[in-house]
């Protein structure tokens, strides 16, 4: 008990303001747009318009706990988290909620477990950070970083993993995870000499060309053309509306032309919080995606930009914290974390905002959610136990000089 104790202050000393604050800070801001964005609708409904608040009050409150507890963890706690099992639950589960479970909104993407629904894409994010990370870590070592490697990784992390996701469909998760694939190929490539340097360019020259591609036929006419005469899903739908929001604003452009109505009202300070009026109906479901709509009409640019602000905060100390790192483990799981973070924020900013076709993912911390929140908050669990290490071996550095 002391001893468990003792480990638990010095991981409270060692705890990243950087990190922990700006994560309060989002958490603050999600409870009270859900709040918001929620109770009117819920009014409507005969509902109690506290749920969704109470709700999210506890899955903060859980990932809060989830974060500071992977802190005080040993240090095998971190490298048994690595492992295939956590490989082999997400893909059961990716399974499971494909063939076993009902569509919502188009997509077979959420297992319900009463109070939480688990979106099995959000535990593979997770998993591709720790699973990869730990993979690629032991290759390096044992110096059998190469093609065979590289070729194999791909099919089971892309290929089976990805397939998986897209048939939900969840375009969304997609590129999240396969963000985090390339960074964290990219890094261990770098870090493998000559050898790595000369598959990351490869690497590099064939991701390009396939977001270029992507970009070429998500703004070709024609293309868009032929999936209005011959695709009727709700999937392609959003992609025809990101394409054309106001030719199709009764349709599937009326999320997006709703949201630039509520960012048009919010200006520079908002019209307050409650008194938004796109969440009256205009926007379906305004406390998920489009939670940041809300936020710019009732707290205006300022409230959008504290976001960012938090956003960036964090995203940038946890590369820092990469970059400080000399054990590659260590540092392709705080890349990883970043790039989970980057990824996840620019897919729903860029979608508020029209820059990227509607996808569904969720804004970090402050859109409503429990598997989403307890993820991400895992995630930075992980990286303030790095950082703690990191402090730990200055300070013993500092003894020793002294």
């Amino acid at each position: 008990m002391m001893k468990f104790s003792s480990r638990l202050k010095r991981a409270f000393v060692n705890c990243d303001c950087l990190i922990v604050i700006p994560t309060i800070v989002l958490c603050i801001i999600g409870v009270l747009m859900v709040y918001s964005a929620s109770s009117t609708n819920l009014a409507y409904a005969n509902a109690s318009t506290t749920s969704y608040f109470k709700r999210q009050v506890i899955f903060d409150f859980v990932g809060l706990l989830i974060m500071f507890g992977i802190l005080v963890l040993r240090e095998n706690g971190l490298k048994k988290f690595g492992t295939n099992l956590l490989k082999f639950i997400t893909i059961f589960l990716l399974i499971y909620v494909l063939f076993f479970t009902a569509p919502v909104n188009g997509a077979r993407a959420w297992i319900s477990l009463g109070i939480v629904s688990v979106q099995p894409s959000e535990v593979c994010k997770f998993m591709m950070v720790l699973w990869l990370s730990r993979e690629l870590d032991k290759r390096h070592k044992s110096k059998k970083i190469g093609k065979k490697f590289y070729l194999s990784s791909v099919i089971v992390t892309l290929l089976v993993i990805g397939m998986l996701i897209i048939l939900e469909p969840d375009f969304g998760g997609f590129c999240i995870n396969f963000s985090i694939v390339l960074v964290l190929f990219a890094v261990s490539f770098l870090c493998s000499g000559k050898r790595g340097k000369v598959n990351n360019i490869l690497f590099f020259v064939f991701s390009s060309l396939i977001v270029m591609m992507g970009l070429f036929l998500l703004r070709a006419d024609s293309v868009v053309s032929w999936m209005k005469e011959n695709i009727h899903s709700y999937t392609i739908q959003r992609f025809i509306g990101y394409q054309d929001p106001f030719g199709h604003v009764a349709t599937s452009g009326k999320q997006l032309v709703n949201s630039y109505v509520a960012i048009s009202n919010g200006g520079i300070f908002g019209l307050g919080i409650g008194n938004g009026i796109q969440k009256r109906g205009y926007l379906p479901e305004p406390y998920t995606d489009f939670v940041l709509s809300v936020t710019a009409e009732e707290l205006g640019f300022i409230g959008v930009l504290i976001i960012l602000i938090a956003l960036a905060t964090l995203i940038i100390r946890i590369i820092v914290i990469g970059a400080k790192e000399n054990e590659l483990y260590y540092r392709l799981i705080c890349y990883g974390t970043a790039t989970l973070f980057f990824t996840q924020s620019f897919l729903n900013i860029g979608a508020v905002c029209g820059l990227v076709p509607i996808t569904g993912v969720t804004l970090p911390f402050v859109s409503y959610g429990g598997s989403s929140v307890w993820i991400l908050s895992a995630c930075l669990g992980f990286v303030l136990m790095i950082s703690a290490k990191q402090k730990d071996r200055r300070r013993q550095k500092d003894l020793e000089v002294m």
